[in-house]
């Protein structure tokens, strides 16, 4: 991509990535500015295309969906696309804007091009954090349970969790949320009675004064 002038990088910068753009469908043909040609990947100069030079630049699985927007007659405009551009990855673009009848000459479309490509992969990576916060999370419930039913059944982990599975696939319930709900009656004391916590404070009494004691 053709280097950038001072001047011109501050036009960019300073348009928060967005340019202007007119557009006459019976022609055809675009005027863009320097910021919307820039984000096509054609430098930053004010430039004119056609429709057919705009298509190569979308992406191939994009392209019938441009044609399909750009072939209403509703009087305004609104398309998203990914630009085949020297970025990597490319942008993803939305073109938004209405028509304007003028006295003289056919009616044209004027409005905004808008880079949505900065806030998609924001969008993205904060999915990925909370998908990945969200199976930590389930993945810690579950490791209690495991832990629940070790105690309750005297278990080790590979069949507490073969346990854990056998319920939720018998009852058609997520294992994730089966264990959190164990966890959740396991917190709340429903199944705590004062046997129960006699024998504990033994066991506990007896492992610390010696760790051996079965």
């Amino acid at each position: 991509m053709p280097r950038r002038s001072e001047a011109e990088s501050r036009a960019v910068d300073a348009s928060g990535e967005v340019g202007r753009f007119r557009f006459s469908p019976s022609a055809g043909t675009w005027e863009w500015d320097e910021v919307t040609s820039y984000l096509h990947g054609l430098g930053s100069g004010r430039v004119a295309v056609t429709t057919d030079r705009l298509l190569e630049i979308v992406h191939p699985a994009d392209r019938d969906h441009v044609v399909s927007v750009l072939g209403q007659q509703s009087g305004r405009l609104r398309v998203r696309y990914r630009a085949q551009t020297t970025e990597k990855g490319g942008r993803t673009l939305l073109l938004v804007g209405h028509a304007v009848t003028r006295l003289r000459g056919p009616e044209q479309v004027e409005g905004h091009a808008i880079d949505l490509t900065a806030d998609l992969r924001a969008t993205s990576e904060r999915a990925g954090r909370e998908a990945v916060e969200a199976a930590m999370e389930g993945r810690g419930a579950i490791e209690q349970a495991k832990g629940a039913l070790m105690l309750a059944y005297g278990l080790n982990q590979d069949q507490a969790f073969s346990l854990l599975r056998w319920w939720s696939r018998n009852h058609n319930i997520r294992v994730r949320v089966l264990a959190e709900r164990l966890m959740a009656t396991v917190h709340d004391g429903s199944y705590s009675h004062e046997e129960l916590r006699v024998a504990f404070d033994r066991v506990l009494h007896d492992l610390a004064i010696d760790p051996g004691t079965p």
